[in-house]
């Protein structure tokens, strides 16, 4: 199907978390009418084709996806298969509140308000079946960091946002003892993992920093772009984990069996097969619509010509014509 959708994808790994903030960046507001989609691990625009074009220098770092190839991404995005972590629960979230975002600007294009709201649909009927308990992207982060003795390990966690709460939560299943603080929070003395969560860069007392890299702490940062300075990035070395980090990790016990993936990519073509009912439904109305205009300008055309050629009609002929005329081009028009 021809479609006038078009979404720029800028995403792990292809690029890294600075390409992708900085190309938000000079994007700044999306224009009325599309949507922008920002996650730890993605960058999206999605409108028109028109608006796709316009915006292709802006964000010249992404993949561009056009018509039904657009409508696939989202839908795989929804359900949770473009994720670092198969059928999370985040990306659906953060893709409603990007929609709501966009609509309080003002209205989508049709078709672009159509697909979201059957990708938002088939996101929610994919996790009605998924798993209560599920692994997050604070759990892939955990898992990496081999040699942790998470029993009774004091972990700080640097945010209090939703992401920071699911890095207490994964260190809590652990074992582990986390400790929450916000953006002045420093580690303790101890510590076996500081996980930072922050939306803008982690600063901290110089010697406090100066600790941090004399230890054997290590550090995950799932902030993006990265909380850490660049300074104390290179002292931390291969102790620091980013959030980039994370998108190869492909293993997910219970979740990324193949019988998820299968059921997941059913979702898609349930999802996929309703939006070409609809594309189908409306291409029928405007060809409807179009052929019904067609009619009666050709009616009012020959209506004209009659009363030129018969004058001397009453009014009341005149409308027992014209109702004739109407019903006439209806007949044509439905067949």
């Amino acid at each position: 199907m021809s479609l006038d959708i078009g979404v720029i994808v800028l995403a792990a790994p292809a690029t890294t978390a600075a390409e992708r903030a900085a190309a938000a960046d000079r994007l700044g507001a999306p224009p009325t009418g599309s949507v922008l989609l920002r996650t730890c691990h993605r960058v999206e625009l999605l409108g028109t084709r028109a608006t796709i074009a316009a915006h292709t220098g802006l964000l010249r770092e992404g993949q561009r996806l056009l018509g039904e190839d657009a409508v696939r991404h989202l839908l795989r995005l929804a359900v949770g298969l473009e994720s670092a972590v198969v059928g999370e629960d985040q990306v659906l979230h953060q893709l409603r509140t990007a929609v709501r975002a966009a609509r309080s600007q003002g209205p989508l294009p049709p078709a672009l308000g159509h697909l979201l709201d059957q990708a938002l649909r088939q996101g929610r009927s994919a996790r009605s079946w998924l798993p209560a308990r599920r692994r997050s992207l604070a759990d892939v982060a955990f898992d990496q960091l081999d040699g942790i003795d998470w029993s009774g390990a004091g972990v700080t966690v640097v945010g209090r946002g939703p992401m920071g709460r699911l890095l207490a939560a994964a260190a809590t299943t652990r074992g582990a003892r986390p400790v929450m603080t916000g953006r002045d929070g420093e580690p303790s003395a101890g510590d076996a993992v500081v996980a930072v969560a922050l939306s803008g860069r982690w600063v901290m007392r110089p010697e406090v920093a100066e600790r941090l890299v004399r230890g054997d702490t290590r550090v995950v940062d799932l902030s993006s772009p990265s909380a850490v300075e660049p300074s104390l990035a290179s002292r931390l070395g291969a102790r620091l984990h980013v959030i980039d980090d994370l998108t190869a990790d492909r293993s997910s016990p219970g979740l990324e069996d193949e019988r998820l993936r299968v059921r997941l990519e059913r979702e898609v073509g349930t999802g996929l097969e309703a939006y070409r009912a609809w594309v189908a439904a409306a291409t029928e109305r405007d060809a409807t619509r179009l052929a019904r205009l067609a009619a009666d300008q050709v009616r009012d055309h020959e209506l004209e010509a009659l009363w030129r050629r018969l004058p001397d009609l009453s009014n009341d002929q005149r409308l027992e014509i014209e109702r004739m005329a109407a019903r006439l081009a209806q007949r044509v028009v439905v067949g």
